[in-house]
């Protein structure tokens, strides 16, 4: 077993144009932080939340992976998030874990349930995103073998409910633990800043981004 998830088979859900320093990340990812075992998935585009989530998970449990990675196309993260999210121990019994990460819309606190995640530490929650995620093929299993007949895995709740809100609900139902690992923060990339979570000041910080918009012939001339 490739460390406490096995083989990992990567899903990334693009909606209508990825941002540049997930682009970078992604191919970190690619490049460096894969293990021997693991796939990619071909990409969802274009699709609404919910049927790209479907989609992927469709494409996983026809793979011989162990577990999913979703990621989402305006995550900033380094090539070691996947590796660290993996070697957990304490997300050993856990069916979903989550990287932390902040939200896109104000006040960007934690995407997570309750009780709200402590930074630094592995917390078990009600429920998590989709963002930077590892689930595992049992927890797939036990939600389908709970569902109604036609039923998708992710759907949007009469309520409201995201996609992975109501996801992480049903596998809950079916006694699947989710968790947030506040030892892997991942980014959240707006337009110009990329918002993490700060621990020491209990808020979301913001970096600006630095385009390079002015350079050199001298710096890029082979």
């Amino acid at each position: 077993m490739n460390g406490e998830w096995g083989k990992v088979a990567i899903g990334l859900r693009v909606g209508s144009g990825a941002h540049p320093l997930f682009v970078q990340s992604w191919t970190r990812l690619l490049v460096s932080g894969l293990w021997n075992g693991d796939t990619v998935l071909e990409p969802t585009a274009g699709l609404a939340h919910h049927y790209a989530a479907e989609a992927l998970a469709k494409q996983f449990l026809a793979s011989n992976a162990d577990s999913i990675l979703y990621v989402d196309d305006d995550m900033a993260f380094d090539y070691g998030a996947l590796a660290r999210l993996r070697n957990n121990k304490a997300g050993s019994d856990f069916g979903i874990v989550q990287a932390l990460c902040v939200g896109s819309q104000p006040p960007h606190g934690p995407v997570a349930g309750s009780p709200r995640p402590d930074v630094g530490d592995f917390q078990r929650v009600s429920h998590c995103g989709l963002a930077f995620t590892l689930i595992r093929r049992s927890t797939f299993e036990a939600v389908i073998a709970a569902k109604q007949r036609g039923e998708m895995c992710f759907t949007w709740g009469d309520d409201g409910r995201a996609e992975d809100v109501s996801f992480c609900h049903k596998a809950g139902a079916c006694g699947v633990l989710c968790g947030i690992d506040g030892t892997v923060r991942v980014g959240h990339a707006l337009s110009n800043v990329v918002v993490r979570w700060n621990d020491l000041q209990n808020r979301a910080e913001f970096t600006a981004m630095s385009y390079r918009g002015r350079a050199t012939v001298q710096e890029f001339a082979l």
